[in-house]
């Protein structure tokens, strides 16, 4: 309860979101699309205390257009955040990134995915891909749900040509 804070502000942002909190409560992971930058337009993942205090930018993703980093997801132990990126040729590819809680290491690991969501030990993430167009968080359409290895590899179905709004996935706290 109480009063909402100001927690992050973007004078030239277009678009502030997805935010995250980490596992031990101590951060707060955002994305945020910058117009006008002296770097150009940029999309970049930022972290930031509870209390607004120490933002941080842990990665710069570049020019990017529309949902270049959303589902924000930290890993269990809280040394990586998952995020799915709506970018790249053709316009529109989707793909599910890694990076390390310090900034480094960011690495796609799937080409097809949104909204990846850690299994409570780490290993495994869940996600939503849309083989045929649509797809776009917040709509429903015909899709499947997979796990895959944190690395990316070893995509398992779980439940096929269902439909599916890819917003909001999570894993029973037991796995």
């Amino acid at each position: 309860g109480g009063i909402p804070q100001v927690i992050a502000r973007s004078y030239l942002a277009w678009w502030l979101g997805s935010p995250a909190w980490s596992p031990d409560g101590s951060r707060i992971a955002y994305g945020v699309y910058l117009e006008g930058s002296p770097d150009g337009d940029t999309v970049q993942i930022w972290t930031v205390n509870p209390d607004g205090t120490h933002p941080r930018l842990l990665v710069n993703l570049g020019e990017c257009r529309a949902a270049c980093a959303e589902g924000l997801a930290w890993s269990p132990d809280g040394s990586m955040l998952a995020f799915h990126s709506i970018r790249g040729v053709p316009a529109g590819t989707r793909a599910i990134y890694t990076v390390r809680a310090d900034g480094s290491g960011l690495r796609r690991i799937n080409r097809d995915g949104l909204q990846p969501s850690w299994s409570p030990d780490g290993s495994r993430l869940a996600f939503v891909r849309f083989p045929t167009p649509g797809g776009i968080p917040g709509e429903i359409t015909h899709g499947e749900l997979l796990t895959m290895a944190s690395d990316g590899s070893d995509a398992i179905p779980v439940l096929e040509d269902v439909a599916l709004s890819p917003n909001g996935l999570a894993w029973n706290p037991v796995g």
